[in-house]
């Protein structure tokens, strides 16, 4: 009986630290982020900033001013800058058991439990899925250019999207927005599904007048939804 007990306080002490050490590495990603913002009038109105990024921070100031007039909570989101100085915001680690679609989920707290794990060091995200390997699961290791705090800290547009093109800013903060509106615990399903809606409805009025990019975009998702069921089906 002592030999098991030991075991589990073991065991107890073991996850602990790792979810120390994860929740850790976040809070010191995200302070990164919070510590290095600029304004983008600053920004634009520096004499070093490239005449690019300058472009690409005054659409987003256009498309900021459109998600307020769809009710969006623009208020304090993606008002300011931050070079990260890397490819990616985070990088995201998914798994599921061999030869399996079922993901393998963690849970977190205040946001429930999401099908992959999230690092901002990329060397973290590839130890952890290098572990993942070991114990049999398939895995993919992905970059994510943004994400969304849900409103629990002010959004900034990072150097990992801001060169995207103007649609595709559109769609990624309509997206990024609608996750402050609404977002359910435990249910990616839903919150995915209803930020994509807010943003086609979004970038639909957005691109009044050039429905011809809207029309691309229609189309690339119609192509990404028919190699969804492509695999389920399989």
């Amino acid at each position: 009986m002592k030999k098991w007990w030991l075991i589990m306080c073991a065991t107890w002490w073991l996850t602990a630290c790792q979810s120390v050490s994860y929740y850790g590495q976040n809070i010191k990603g995200q302070w990164q982020i919070l510590a290095n913002r600029q304004p983008l009038e600053q920004v634009i109105k520096h004499s070093q900033s490239s005449p690019a990024l300058i472009k690409q921070l005054q659409e987003i100031q256009q498309i900021r001013a459109f998600a307020q007039g769809l009710s969006l909570p623009t208020k304090g989101q993606y008002d300011t800058y931050v070079d990260i100085k890397r490819s990616a915001a985070m990088w995201s680690v998914a798994a599921t058991p061999e030869l399996s679609l079922t993901a393998k989920t963690w849970c977190y707290w205040g946001m429930g439990c999401l099908g992959y794990r999230s690092f901002f060091e990329e060397s973290l995200a590839q130890q952890f899925e290098a572990q993942l390997i070991e114990q049999g699961y398939d895995t993919y290791l992905s970059r994510v250019a943004a994400y969304s705090t849900l409103g629990w800290f002010r959004d900034s547009v990072l150097s990992s999207f801001v060169y995207k093109s103007e649609v595709d800013l559109a769609e990624l903060i309509f997206h990024e927005l609608a996750h402050q509106v609404v977002y359910a615990k435990n249910d990616p399903v839903f919150n995915e599904s209803f930020a994509e809606v807010v943003a086609d409805e979004g970038l639909k009025r957005y691109l009044v007048g050039r429905m011809e990019q809207f029309d691309n975009v229609v189309l690339r998702k119609k192509r990404q939804q028919q190699c969804a069921e492509l695999v389920l089906d399989y």
